[in-house]
């Protein structure tokens, strides 16, 4: 076996997977420092299971992964896979190829396969163990190692010993087995604490259950007698019951008979008033209710049409409310304005004022009565001309608003017939959304039946996963617990194998073969398990003898074995034989019996077991053998082989002889094979039942989540439905809340209309009324005018100079008047406006609120006035003209009523005679039932055809006196009972009674005492079994423990010498003659504890310690030591790394030539920068850094190098 293949991926610096392939001999592995090199060491370590992060050169998991740098992103994961030949079958693997693969994240997660399959790191190191290919501390020697060999403590360099041994797996036998010993030890003490347990239970159920015995033999007697007394009762009373019950039931077939009459006349009595009552109470109740529904729709009908008027004033009041507010706050904005332009007229007209009086102040006293009255007829004159002009201007004002209001009518007019076409629109929409809202609410009812359905299904089919896994786990640890046997009875027959094996190797010069011989001792016997060591000591010398047929053919065997100066050795001829009978003991505690009855044997060969174990007793134990040996009886031999000689001598120990495992290891090593194939037979077929049941498993996961698949599909297919049941809800409620608003505003173009036709009216008699009085005004100011001319010639003569400054202070003067009448009117015009905006906006708000009432309230009585509508024809309909029978059932009444009275009279005549027959069967049932209940006690019951049967159903063996052959009266003058048996009662009560006085005086009688007695008694001796299998098991796992310790010691002492001849030949090769080297043990008479000494002196020198050895002279004596455990132990593959960095040119050429020898048997694998090194090598592969920080690798057979003449190596 060899390593063939090495795949990295993720490891350290080995970023992308990376392959070497590898052949046999040696190949080395260059590169500069930092490249990668030591990598692969690490690598082969961590594959085959390397826990510790010292030799992995790593503190965790995460270490071991590639980190990534600047030009490469890092790894999340790696794997290392080593592949090795098996052609030779090194492993016990039937391929040719096995591969070993480990595979980790950062997750410190790591699991490991075998041939892809996963598998624990347990079967991987005993995989590797048996192929003796583990990763040991010299088979991959890491960098800068070399020399911490001889750095070890001594005990620490006995494990290198151990390990070139191939001693740790049997001390992992060792353990398993002391495992083992510790288990069956525990369950020994259990086994025997519950039988001290069961012991004082057993004595005590032995008692109940002797007193149970005597109570059945007893209670069945008792059975007996009551079957017999009761069945007799049973028959006379069942006879006399019949009698009676037959005179009842004659009687009471009268009185059903009249009964029924009576009944049926009643009944149809009781039809009859109740079809007239009921049609009564029906046609008042109709006429009270139809009443009572055309009441509540005449009142619904009135409450509507109040409201409907009222909502109508209170729109059209609305409306014109809304109107006036806006036109007055138009007209306040306007008067603002005005009267903020008229505050700078004012201003000026003030200034001029007082310069036009300041020049007439002189004239003013003058002229003050006529400028008086010429004042007064001016300002009357202006304002009656003023408010004309403004009364005309506001009737030209009303014309327009009617012109307006007039256009906006008809508008009102289109909107209206606009919004009654909207209407209808929507009323069809609306009809279209809740046919397809029903549809979809049906599609959805549908698919919440689906998801219940499907719900169910995916339950049940959960269940049955579950089921299915809960089995496949049970069967998973039955194989589980095969799989542990196996492998363990397969360590037994290894440890076999390997024990006889190293028996033949060790004394192969004292094997013995004779011709002629039948047989040799010990394969004509078979030893049962724990008797070996008695068995061989028993037969000493004879454990090896020859039988032959003939004396004859003895005696020749034994000369020519003379001739050829062989072993001694013991004949035995069938022929001449004397004739021993064994001995017969008496059974007695501590003594096993006799040796030649122990042990099994073919007939033939009787008579040689007979005279060579027929006077041996086998015991337990030497003071039940020195107990023995005072009688004189024979040969007495303990378990654990000490002998106790009829001549007085005792011996002991192990044996001499050349094979000391013959008798109980040949029995298991043609045991075990026949065990371990039916434990993998059934391994096989259980395992089969694993794979069908993880099918099943995985089929009904399937199904499962093919089922959850469907429910989550129904459940979304619901979902989109449920929105577009939202939408079309939510579209179909846009929909109602459009209609109420398009009803709203065709309410109030409606009433704008009315109040624009009332505005118009309005308007027209408030424009007559202005026009009059602006017409009245102009009037006025007429008149006025022709006053002021008279004035004006009287008052001609006084103005005389100041006419042109009177003639400006007047017109100034007129002006500023003006100016001040019109601010006056503005102001007062925009207080009463104001108060009007404010009591209208009231008058709005309280209209609004009443009118929002009164819809409110008029929407809920339109749908109760409908609602009542509907029930009152729907009620109309149903209360149609009814049958008019009423006369034919009021006769019929009549009638029914005279069948009655007749009907009575005679039911109370058949009622006294059923109550006279019935008084007579309740008598005799009475007794009747008593006896079933005195029966019931005594534990009695009936079968089918009225026989007595006992709890045990036994046939009941009637006494002679109780036989009755002929047909005559029996004693007491009774009967013959059914079966033609005639019985005594008296007679057969008093022995009742005496049975009863028996069972008494037995007292309290544990009935379950018997079953529970054999079931303890069972119970005791299956543990007395299990307690002697047990302690023969412990036994056996002591002695194979005996026997592998013993087996670890002569391997180890045999390695040693080996080791120890190998390390000063490799010694003296490195540094030549006359040096010295040895290793040693610290303590020789402790073979199983001692440790390994080292002493090593190059030539020429004379050290004390290791520690005054040069660099490169530790580095040799480690070298020396690390080739001799490969000589010893050849392991298949090798990993040395830089073990040469310490050597000089000539140990290198040295190093390199003993690499080469070895390199015949093991594979190696050369980390190394030495030239010598890399030319001894078969294969090179170079390693080099890249710029990513990842490893590259190149490879080259210096084989095909060196054909070509053109490279020079040098």
């Amino acid at each position: 076996m060899y390593l063939k293949r090495l795949d990295l991926q993720g490891f350290k610096s080995f970023a992308a997977r990376t392959s070497f392939q590898f052949g046999q001999g040696i190949t080395a592995i260059v590169g500069p420092n930092g490249s990668g090199k030591s990598n692969i060491a690490d690598a082969l370590r961590w594959v085959l299971g390397e826990q510790s992060s010292r030799l992995l050169r790593a503190k965790k998991l995460d270490d071991i992964i590639y980190a990534g740098s600047g030009k490469r992103a890092r790894s999340d994961r790696v794997e290392v896979t080593m592949t090795l030949d098996n052609s030779q079958g090194w492993l016990p693997l039937d391929v040719s190829e096995v591969t070993i693969s480990r595979k980790g994240t950062r997750s410190a997660d790591s699991d490991y396969l075998i041939n892809g399959r996963k598998t624990r790191l347990r079967e991987l190191q005993v995989l590797m163990m048996k192929a003796t290919a583990s990763q040991s501390s010299y088979a991959i020697i890491g960098q800068g190692l070399v020399e911490s060999v001889l750095n070890l403590r001594p005990d620490e360099r006995r494990e290198l010993i151990e390990e070139a041994a191939d001693i740790q797996r049997y001390r992992l036998k060792i353990e398993e087995a002391q495992d083992r010993l510790k288990s069956t030890h525990e369950n020994v003490e259990r086994v025997k604490l519950l039988m001290k347990e069961i012991a004082p239970r057993l004595a005590q159920l032995e008692r109940q259950a002797r007193r149970a015995g005597d109570h059945a033999r007893l209670s069945k007697e008792l059975m007996q007698a009551l079957q017999a007394y009761y069945e007799h009762q049973w028959h006379r009373l069942q006879e006399s019951l019949a009698v009676s019950r037959a005179g009842h039931d004659q009687s009471q077939a009268e009185f059903i008979q009249a009964k029924v009459g009576l009944e049926t006349c009643q009944r149809e009595l009781a039809d009859v008033s109740a079809q007239l009552e009921e049609q009564r109470r029906t046609a008042a109740a109709a006429m009270a209710e139809r009443d009572r529904l055309e009441r509540r729709v005449s009142d619904l009908d009135r409450s509507l049409l109040v409201a409907r008027e009222r909502g109508a004033i209170l729109q059209t009041r609305a409306a014109e409310l809304g109107e006036e507010l806006t036109a007055t706050e138009a007209e306040q904005k306007r008067i603002n304005g005005l009267i903020t332009g008229e505050d700078d007229n004012r201003a000026r007209l003030q200034r001029a004022v007082a310069e036009a009086k300041a020049v007439l102040d002189g004239r003013r006293q003058e002229l003050q009565e006529i400028e008086q009255e010429f004042r007064e007829g001016q300002t009357h004159a202006a304002d009656a001309e003023a408010k004309g002009r403004r009364l005309e201007a506001a009737a030209e004002e009303q014309k327009n608003r009617a012109r307006r209001t007039a256009e906006a009518r008809k508008e009102t007019a289109r909107e209206a017939s606009r919004g009654e076409t909207r209407r209808r629109s929507l009323v069809n929409q609306m009809s279209e959304q809740l046919r397809l809202l029903r549809g979809q609410r049906a599609q959805e009812a549908q698919i919440v039946d689906e998801v219940s359905g499907t719900a169910a299904r995916r339950r049940e089919m959960e269940a049955e996963v579950s089921r299915l896994r809960d089995q496949l786990a049970s069967m998973e640890a039955v194989q589980n617990e095969r799989r542990a046997r196996l492998e363990g009875l397969q360590a037994r027959l290894a440890v076999l194998e390997d024990a006889q094996k190293q028996a033949d190797a060790t004394h192969p010069e004292n094997a013995v073969s004779i011709e002629g011989a039948l047989s040799s001792v010990y394969e004509i016997i078979r030893v049962p398990r724990g008797l070996e060591d008695a068995i061989s000591a028993a037969l000493a010398d004879h454990l090896e003898a020859f039988v032959f047929d003939r004396r004859t053919d003895a005696v020749s065997a034994i000369q020519s074995l003379v001739e050829q100066r062989g072993p001694r050795t013991v004949a035995v001829p069938l022929d001449t034989m004397k004739q021993v009978y064994p001995l017969n003991l008496i059974r007695e505690k501590g003594v096993l019996g006799v040796a030649s009855k122990l042990v099994k044997c073919q007939p033939r060969f009787e008579k040689v077991v007979n005279l060579l174990l027929g006077r041996v007793i086998v015991v337990q134990d030497a003071a039940t053998a020195t107990r023995l040996a005072r009688r004189g009886l024979g040969t007495v031999v303990t378990l654990d082989g000490i002998v106790f000689h009829t001549a007085g001598q005792i011996s002991g120990g192990q044996p001499l002889a050349s094979r000391p495992f013959i008798l109980g290891y040949e029995r298991d090593l043609e045991t075990l094979p026949n065990e371990m194939e039916k434990i993998q037979r059934s391994h096989a077929i259980t395992e089969n039942e694993v794979a069908s049941l993880r099918e099943r498993v995985r089929a009904a996961e399937a199904a499962a989540a093919a089922v959850t698949q469907e429910a989550e599909q129904a459940l979304n297919k619901r979902a989109g439905l449920q929105d577009s049941l939202g939408r079309r809800q939510q579209r179909l409620a846009e929909l109602k809340g459009e209609m109420r608003s398009l009803i709203a505003e065709i309410s109030a173009v409606r009433e704008r209309d009315r109040a624009a036709l009332a505005e118009i009216e309005r308007l027209g008699e408030e424009r007559e009324q202005m026009l009059a009085e602006a017409k009245e005004c102009f009037q006025t100011a007429r008149y006025v005018e022709r006053a002021g001319s008279m004035i004006s010639e009287r008052r001609q003569s006084l103005l005389g100079a100041a006419e042109e400054a009177a003639e400006a202070l007047a017109g100034v003067d007129a002006e500023y008047r003006s100016l001040n009448a019109q601010r006056q009117a503005n102001e007062a015009a925009l207080a009463r406006l104001q108060s009007q905006g404010a009591a209208r906006g009231s008058q709005l708000q309280a209209a609004e609120k009443e009118l929002a009432a009164l819809r409110s309230g008029a929407q809920g009585q339109e749908r109760q006035l409908q609602e009542a509508q509907e029930e009152l024809e729907a009620f109309i309909e149903s209360r149609a003209p009814a049958g008019q029978g009423t006369h034919h059932l009021e006769a019929r009444q009549r009638d029914l009523h005279n069948q009655v009275l007749s009907a009575q009279s005679r039911m109370f005549d058949a009622e006294r005679h059923v109550l006279e027959s019935e008084a007579e069967v309740r008598r005799w049932e009475t007794e009747v039932e008593n006896l079933r209940l005195r029966m019931t006690e005594d534990g009695m019951t009936l079968s089918a055809k009225g026989e007595v049967l006992s709890p045990e159903a036994v046939q009941i063996a009637i006494p002679f006196w109780l036989s009755a052959e002929s047909q005559e009266d029996g004693p007491g003058g009774l009967r013959p009972i059914t079966g033609g048996a005639l019985i005594d009662p008296e007679a057969l009560h008093k022995e009742i009674e005496g049975l009863r006085a028996q069972i008494r005086s037995l007292g309290p009688v544990n009935i379950e005492a018997l079953g529970d007695y054999e079931s303890m008694r069972e119970r005791h001796d299956f543990l007395a079994g299990q307690v002697a299998d047990l302690e023969g098991a412990e036994e056996s796992l002591h002695r194979a423990i005996g026997e592998l310790t013993r087996l670890m010691r002569t391997r180890f002492e045999t390695t040693f010498t080996q080791v120890a001849e190998g390390f000063e030949q490799n010694f003296h090769a490195f540094f030549g003659e006359g040096g010295q080297a040895r290793l040693s043990l610290s303590d020789p008479k402790d073979i199983d504890t001692t440790g390994v000494e080292i002493m090593a002196r190059p030539p020429g020198k004379r050290t004390h310690s290791l520690n005054q050895l040069s660099g490169g002279e530790k580095a040799l004596t480690a070298v020396s030591l690390l080739f001799a455990l490969l000589q010893a132990n050849p392991s298949p593959f090798c990993v040395l790394d830089e073990v040469d960095a310490m050597l000089d040119e000539v140990n290198v050429v040295r190093f390199a030539k003993a690499l080469k020898d070895l390199s015949r048997r093991t594979q190696f694998i050369v980390i190394t920068h030495n030239r010598r090194t890399i030319e001894t090598a078969d294969s090179i592969y170079g390693v080099s850094m890249a710029p990513d920080a990842a490893s590259r690798v190149l490879s080259m057979r210096l084989a095909e190098v060196t054909a070509d003449p053109s490279v020079n190596l040098n």
